[in-house]
């Protein structure tokens, strides 16, 4: 597995330098002004990727905002495994973008994604399996580590180098 840096230096060479790139990276969104947000705009969100969420985690968490919020970044894949185990037609990308759309710092395993995972022998399938999707969260917390940068910015980079 290459080092951040290394990522970033491929990532900015394929989109025109560093600066370049660096505008392509979505801004962090506090975690403090996704605590607030109300549900009717996360529902809102929802709806923009799917027309039916069908989940409930007021009653547990007080809020799905808060929900959401209070699940620690580095065990993003517990809370898309939440989502995708107890939300209607809510999961798989979908769900990694409409949490990201909220403001959630997390990575979509989209396509280019998956791709550089496996040639950085991250993963070997498609990153369904649990034991996969285990090691491409560990895999993006040693590149926040390395790096000091959201999860949004290192798989949109991740991406960028395919």
């Amino acid at each position: 597995m290459q080092t951040f840096d290394a990522l970033w230096d491929a990532a900015a060479s394929r989109k025109g330098g560093a600066e370049a790139l660096e505008a392509l990276l979505p801004p962090p969104i506090p975690l403090s002004a996704l605590e607030e947000t109300p549900d009717s705009r996360l529902l809102s969100a929802m709806s923009r990727r799917v027309f039916q969420a069908g989940f409930n985690c007021a009653k547990e968490h007080g809020s799905a905002a808060r929900f959401i919020a209070a699940t620690p970044d580095e065990e993003y894949i517990v809370l898309l495994d939440y989502f995708e185990k107890n939300g209607s037609r809510l999961g798989g990308v979908t769900l990694q973008i409409c949490l990201r759309d909220i403001g959630k710092d997390g990575f979509i395993l989209s396509k280019d994604v998956l791709t550089a995972l496996q040639r950085e022998q991250v993963i070997a399938g498609k990153g369904t399996s649990k034991r996969e999707r285990h090691a491409a969260q560990e895999a993006f917390n040693t590149w926040r580590a390395q790096s000091q940068r959201p999860f949004a910015h290192i798989s949109r980079i991740l991406a960028f180098t395919v």
